[in-house]
């Protein structure tokens, strides 16, 4: 008789067919590289986060080996032992390649989320020096300009003292930028700090609306339309009263929430330091103002070295005092004065918050 070959089981065919194409397909999408995974060109800004693909086509992968060694299954009474292997050598190959693209892609993720922090912070990085160093140049003067107490304020000379000093900003507004700044930088740990921070440098490039609405809910217990709801408990609320009342000092003579900026700007030295009370820069601060009149021999000078013999310690009210004449008068000699020690006043503030202890030279 004549030997006949052994007949396959018609099942093991299709089985390997499939198996084989899984196991190919696999493979190749192990070696394709992921999207995004070259470096970007220099100046290139960094894509949005891309949700990749590849996983998706793992799992539909091991998904069909699956259901393909389950219908196999039930198809054959005894699937072979052979079939079987084939089988779980497919699944497995299919668990192990997204069990390596996974990692591929864990690795990616980090790196596309270190990009995109980068393109949010980078525009933010060098704010805060642009400022201190446009106030070292320029200084902070005493200005006598009406507010606008709104959330947005469209005339503001904060966005066009600073518009050649900063870098992009993505969208965000000047006061924001140095929120974000600080808030992540080592001498800020709080967000109260950093956005009272923030108002002072927002003052010395005069964006009296970005300070008040940054400083108010900090100081003030009700809510506003322009400040929001009030941060009862704030470790920040003398400080941000103090810049309160720089805010309505440079307000001036216009008329404000309480009458003129110089009343206004009296009622928060009443309310902040209450007889007897001092601020911690004061003594550094009456050091600068002596200095800084004794620079010249003119008139204000003089007056000014006179208000200054009569104070004892500083006295804001006194100083509030000779600001507001030298706004009603047009002197411009005082004017300086006043806007060279309210330059100082800033820049003093500013360290003690970031906590820098202002000392007399």
């Amino acid at each position: 008789a004549q030997l006949k070959p052994p007949s396959l089981p018609p099942f093991l065919p299709p089985l390997v067919f499939c198996g084989l194409l899984c196991i190919g397909s696999m493979a190749l999408a192990a070696l394709l590289p992921l999207p995004g995974a070259f470096p970007l060109p220099s100046g290139t800004v960094a894509p949005p986060l891309v949700k990749p693909s590849l996983r998706s086509a793992s799992l539909r992968a091991r998904g069909v080996a699956r259901e393909r060694a389950a219908c196999f299954s039930e198809a054959s009474s005894g699937p072979s032992t052979f079939a079987t292997a084939a089988v779980a050598a497919a699944a497995a190959f299919a668990t192990a390649a997204s069990s390596s693209m996974s990692e591929r892609r864990k690795k990616r993720r980090v790196i596309c989320q270190a990009e995109i922090v980068d393109v949010d912070v980078l525009p933010a990085i060098g704010a805060v020096e642009a400022v201190l160093a446009k106030l070292r140049q320029d200084g902070s003067p005493l200005r006598n300009k009406t507010m606008e107490y709104v959330k947005e304020p469209k005339r503001s000379l904060l966005q066009q003292a600073v518009a050649d000093a900063l870098p992009q900003l993505g969208g965000r507004s000047v006061a924001e930028a140095l929120v974000q700044e600080l808030r992540v930088s080592g001498n800020f740990q709080t967000t109260d700090k950093a956005e009272v921070g923030a108002a002072v440098l927002c003052l010395m490039m005069g964006g009296m609306d970005e300070a008040h609405n940054l400083v108010t809910p900090h100081s003030q217990a009700s809510p506003t339309i322009f400040g929001g709801p009030a941060k009862h408990g704030s470790t920040m609320k003398r400080e941000a009263s103090y810049c309160h009342i720089i805010v309505h000092r440079n307000e001036g003579s216009n008329p404000g929430e309480m009458g003129s900026g110089f009343k206004n700007s009296k009622y928060w030295i009443s309310s902040t330091f209450p007889a007897g009370e001092i601020h911690p820069i004061w003594p550094a601060l009456k050091q600068a103002a002596e200095e800084l009149a004794e620079a010249s021999s003119g008139f204000a000078h003089r007056e000014a070295r006179g208000a200054l013999k009569s104070m004892g310690t500083w006295n804001p009210l006194k100083f509030n005092s000779l600001c507001e004449q030298a706004v009603e008068c047009e002197d411009e000699e005082m004017l300086a004065w006043c806007s060279a020690v309210q330059s100082r006043e800033l820049s003093l503030l500013f360290e003690h918050i970031v906590g820098k202890v202002p000392a007399k030279r």
